[in-house]
C-alpha cells in the first residue's frame, strides 16, 4: 500500500491534543510490564532477555514508527484504586515486568510517537519511545519524533537519575489515557525482575481513524491542516520517489504555452468578475487549453509570465491518476517570495528550478522577450496551485467554452491506490 506518514508538525499537533484530552493526574509506578503467550515467555526465559522486534500495526499506521523501528512494547498504567498494573489482554497469560528506573538508566531518551483510540470504546492511547544514547534508533527518532523531557512532560515522568532519593518512583498519567512505551534495546532479566501468570480480558485494539479527539484532522492554521480527515502526508523522500515516477512515466516532450487557464460554472465566474480577482484555493491547468471542458462553460486565462512574476517559486507536490483511463496528473505549487505559503512549501515539498525542470519551464531573466514558457505535453496533465490572489486585468481573457460533464460524472474523485505507475508501495 502507499506510504502515508505523519510529519513532525503533525505529531506535535497530536501531542497537543493528547495534552488537552484530560486532567493531568499521576500515579507512581514501579514496573514496565509486558504480557505474552506462554511460548513467547518460554523463549524469553531460555534467552534470559527480551529481544526487540519490528514494530508493526501499533496504533496509527501513519505514525513514523509503524513498520520502521525495532523495539519491545510495554504497558505502564496502574489501577487508580489499587496502584497495581492493569489486567492482561489478547489471551496473553504470562507477564514479564522490569523496573521502570532500570529501563530509564538503559534508555534515557524519551519521544512522543502517537495518539489514537480504539474503535469499540477501549479508550485513548499515547505511544512513547525510549532509546539509548547515541544509538541508531535514537538518531532515527530524533529526526522524526518530538523529544520529551523525561523529568518534565505530561505523560511519563522519571526521577532525576543524579538527584533523586532512594525509593523515589516514576509517575504515569493516570486519568483517561493509556500510556504505552516502546523500548528500543534488548532487556536482560535479572533477579530484580518479576514474572507471573495473569488472567486476560478481551481487548479493544483497532485504532479509530475517525475519532475527533485523536485524529490529526483539524488545526487553527490552514497551513497545518485543511482536510476534515486524518492527514496523509508524503515525506520529502516519498515525494522524490513520486517525482521520479512522473519523470519516467512519459516522454519528456514540451510545448510552448501562453496562458494559465481555469474553467468554472457560470455562478463561480460571476463571483470572480464581481470581485475583479481570482482568490486562492483554486488550481489552474497549464498548457494548451482543452475542449470540451469538464469543469464549466466559462474560462478565465491569465498570462503565464504574469503569474511567474507574482509567484516565482515552483514546487513539486503530487503525481496521481483516477483510474479508468482518465490520465495521469502532476501537481505543482507556485508561491510568492517570503510568503507564509513559501515557507510552508519549502519545508514539505520538492523545490524545482522554474527555468529548468521536466514539467513546467519559464524563461530565465536573460531570455528574449518573445520566448514562451514550456509545459510537458506528452501524456501527463500538469496542474498548478497558485498561492496568491490574482487580480484580473485587461490583458487577461474571458471566454465561453463548450462544456461536457460526461466524464466528470463517471470520474472517481479519489486517487487510484492500485496504479503501479503513480503510487509508492512500502518496502517494509
Amino acid at each position: 500500500m502507499a506510504i502515508f506518514m505523519y510529519s513532525w508538525e503533525d505529531l506535535n499537533f497530536l501531542m497537543d491534543q493528547a495534552k488537552d484530552f484530560d486532567v493531568c493526574e499521576y500515579m507512581p509506578i514501579t514496573w514496565f510490564y509486558r504480557d505474552v503467550k506462554k511460548s513467547h515467555y518460554d523463549r524469553a526465559m531460555d534467552k534470559g532477555r527480551t529481544t526487540v522486534a519490528l514494530i508493526d500495526h501499533k496504533g496509527d499506521s501513519q505514525s513514523p514508527i509503524d513498520g520502521r523501528i525495532m523495539g519491545t512494547n510495554f504497558r505502564v498504567n496502574v489501577s487508580f484504586v489499587t496502584g497495581e498494573p492493569m489486567p492482561a489482554f489478547n489471551e496473553d497469560d504470562w507477564r514479564i515486568k522490569f523496573r521502570a528506573n532500570d529501563i530509564y538508566r538503559t534508555c534515557p531518551n524519551l519521544y512522543f510517537a502517537d495518539y489514537y483510540c480504539d474503535l469499540r470504546g477501549g479508550g485513548h492511547h499515547v505511544t512513547l519511545v525510549m532509546t539509548s544514547d547515541n544509538s541508531s534508533w535514537d538518531r532515527f527518532c530524533n529526526k522524526r519524533l518530538p523529544v520529551l523531557n523525561p523529568e518534565d512532560n505530561p505523560f511519563l515522568i522519571f526521577p532525576d537519575p543524579y538527584g533523586y532519593s532512594e525509593g523515589e518512583m516514576a509517575k504515569v498519567l493516570s486519568n483517561g489515557l493509556k500510556v504505552e512505551v516502546i523500548v528500543t534495546e534488548n532487556l536482560f532479566l535479572t533477579g530484580s525482575d518479576d514474572v507471573e501468570e495473569v488472567n486476560w480480558c478481551d481487548p479493544y485494539n483497532e485504532p479509530d481513524s475517525a475519532c475527533p479527539n485523536c485524529g490529526a484532522s483539524y488545526s487553527s492554521s490552514p497551513a497545518e491542516s485543511v482536510v476534515n480527515q486524518p492527514l496523509e502526508i508524503h515525506s520529502k523522500p516519498d515525494l522524490r520517489l513520486l517525482m521520479d515516477k512522473a519523470i519516467g512515466f512519459a516522454h519528456l516532450g514540451q510545448m510552448p504555452f501562453v496562458w494559465f487557464y481555469r474553467d468554472m460554472r457560470k455562478q463561480h465566474f460571476e463571483q470572480v468578475m464581481n470581485k475583479g480577482k481570482i482568490t486562492v484555493n483554486v488550481d489552474f491547468v497549464s498548457g494548451q487549453p482543452k475542449t470540451p471542458s469538464i469543469y464549466g462553460d466559462r474560462r478565465i486565462k491569465i498570462s503565464a509570465s504574469d503569474i511567474f512574476t507574482t509567484c516565482p517559486n515552483l514546487y513539486f507536490a503530487d503525481f496521481y491518476c483516477y483510474g479508468r483511463g482518465s490520465g495521469h496528473h502532476v501537481t505543482l505549487v507556485m508561491t510568492e517570495d517570503y510568503s507564509n505559503w513559501d515557507v510552508f512549501c519549502r519545508k514539505r515539498l520538492l523545490k524545482l528550478d522554474p527555468t529548468r525542470n521536466p514539467f513546467l519551464r519559464f524563461p530565465g531573466p536573460t531570455a528574449q522577450s518573445s520566448e514562451s514558457a514550456m509545459v510537458l505535453s506528452n501524456g501527463i496533465w500538469i496542474e498548478v496551485v497558485v498561492t496568491q490572489n490574482i487580480v484580473l486585468t485587461d490583458a487577461d481573457v474571458v471566454e465561453n467554452v463548450k462544456w461536457s460533464d460526461r466524464y466528470r460524472n463517471i470520474m472517481p474523485r479519489d486517487k487510484d491506490p492500485n496504479c503501479p505507475d503513480c503510487n509508492i508501495f512500502s518496502l517494509f
